[in-house]
């Protein structure tokens, strides 16, 4: 990033689950010398949907749904104004597992996807709960 013109990195340490954690990072993404927006933060429910505490799961929805449109909300403008800027949205296939077995299955389908594996990944991903679609 420093070779293609940046100067400077900031990593925020916030609980965004907190009214006051979110709002302060907000009012940072907003400022005029923010021109990348990474999206880093997730949590899961783990267990069986049924079985997931309710307050746990309004806590990875604020995480992963509210914080991410709040902070994207308040990056974007100033980097339409000056004409550049990017937002990054990391995400895991972790989000996408109530337990680690399978996560492991889904980890192990993405590796084959990325190794040119073809027909035994839709296999994989079947036997992981999911589906997996060619983009066209």
């Amino acid at each position: 990033m420093r070779e293609a013109g940046a100067t400077g990195v900031e990593t925020l340490v916030a609980d965004l689950a907190n009214p006051a954690d979110l709002a302060r990072v907000a009012e940072r993404a907003s400022s005029s010398d923010v021109d990348l927006l990474v999206n880093n933060a997730g949590i899961n429910g783990y267990g069986p949907f049924t079985e997931v505490d309710a307050d746990l799961l309004d806590r990875v929805l604020t995480v992963n749904v509210v914080a991410l449109t709040a902070l994207t909300r308040a990056a974007v403008p100033g980097m339409l104004a000056r004409g550049r800027g990017a937002v990054i949205n990391v995400a895991s296939l972790l989000a996408f597992a109530g337990d680690l077995e399978a996560v492991t299955r889904l980890a192990t389908a993405e590796l084959d996807l990325r190794r040119g594996s073809g027909g035994r990944v839709a296999a994989r991903y079947r036997e992981a709960g999911a589906e997996a679609r060619e983009a066209s």
